[in-house]
């Protein structure tokens, strides 16, 4: 009961850390177009520290679902399972290119625009796994799953 407990609040947790992570995102793009280093600066530091929780997180939601990754990659069956799988990459990709830019000076690198074009992906596929669980969700909070 502890387990799936933890699970639940680790899969609802995701919802509002993804939200600010995905939207800090896009207003760190938005703010490399203007003319204000500074303004860009606090996009970023604020995107790093609502996105280490997110990594945190999402690292947590994998490995409590770790059966179901095993069970995806032996069985042959379409949907959400492609979907699923699609995401997990897309993630893990727009992971490592923005842990990479830790080491990058400045707006407008390249790596950030890959990070920032993955990072949409990632929103969109996000979103979809979102929205076709949101019924086990709230069966979760209201302890009908316990």
């Amino acid at each position: 009961m502890k387990k799936k407990r933890l699970i639940c609040i680790t899969d609802v947790a995701l919802i509002p850390v993804f939200i600010l992570s995905a939207g800090s995102g896009v207003g760190l793009h938005l703010a490399g177009h203007g003319t204000v280093h500074e303004v860009w600066h606090c996009w970023a530091v604020f995107h790093t520290i609502v996105s280490l929780p997110f990594l945190l997180l999402a690292v947590s939601h994998v490995k409590s679902h770790w059966e179901w990754y095993l069970s995806a990659f032996w069985r042959r069956e379409e949907g959400r399972r492609r979907t699923t799988l699609f995401l997990t990459f897309v993630f893990l990709s727009v992971a490592l290119t923005g842990i990479l830019l830790l080491g990058v000076e400045g707006a407008h690198s390249s790596l950030g625009m890959w990070h920032y074009r993955i990072g949409l992906l990632t929103i969109v596929f996000s979103a979809w796994h979102i929205f076709r669980r949101i019924s086990v969700l709230r069966k979760m909070l209201s302890g009908k799953r316990f």
